[in-house]
């Protein structure tokens, strides 16, 4: 079996995204008084833990009443077969971040704000994220606005795992590298080895 299987560059536009627009809250609608958040120079980042699938809605909602926010989003593959599409998610799925100065800023109403569960707290005081953590993560934001880490380390004959897409949890062998990001590998099915080019980050080593 010859026919290589190649993955098409992907677009923004082709993307589904379960980001809510402004507008959009409609029943889900809360009014926080005074949640207004104005951050200092003495203002750090902290974790803010999300329902899961509605990260974005708790991003939306924390913008309204002035929060900085930062929310990581990476393209993932939902549903499987043919069913499958590509979408843009959570990075880590039920966090998100808000940067704030806790002694100069209210940060109670954050725990009432929709799509959010709590901010992470050491007893009852909210616990900032380690100094550099947010800095470095936001370096790795690409044009498009998503959270592009950089790849493994991956070599030719090197057997490796599929983690994202149709194959997910398949074994496969690295034929060869296609480039920033890109891999050719070797996957076994039906007693038959089929290429398939694809993004490194869908790899780890087996």
């Amino acid at each position: 079996m010859n026919t290589a299987t190649r993955c098409a560059p992907i677009r923004q536009d082709d993307l589904a995204s379960t980001e809510p627009q402004i507008g959009d809250a409609g029943s889900d609608a809360k009014t926080i008084e005074g949640g207004e958040a104005r951050p200092t120079q003495l203002a750090k980042w902290y974790l803010v833990n999300a329902q899961t699938g509605r990260e974005m809605l708790a991003e939306l909602h924390l913008k309204r009443q002035a929060y900085e926010t930062f929310l990581p989003r990476s393209v993932r593959t939902i549903g499987k077969g043919r069913r499958s599409r590509r979408a843009i998610v959570s990075y880590f799925p039920g966090y998100l971040f808000v940067r704030l100065d806790i002694s100069a800023q209210r940060w109670r109403p954050i725990d009432s704000t929709v799509g959010v569960m709590r901010i992470i707290k050491v007893g009852e005081i909210p616990s900032p994220a380690p100094n550099g953590l947010i800095e470095g993560i936001r370096d790795l934001v690409g044009e498009a606005g998503l959270y592009e880490p950089a790849p493994p380390e991956l070599s030719v004959g090197e057997n490796v795992k599929i983690v994202h897409g149709p194959f997910a949890a398949h074994l496969a062998v690295v034929e060869r590298l296609d480039g920033p990001g890109r891999v050719r590998v070797l996957l076994t099915l039906m007693k038959q080895s089929i290429p398939i080019s694809m993004s490194a980050a869908d790899l780890v080593a087996a």
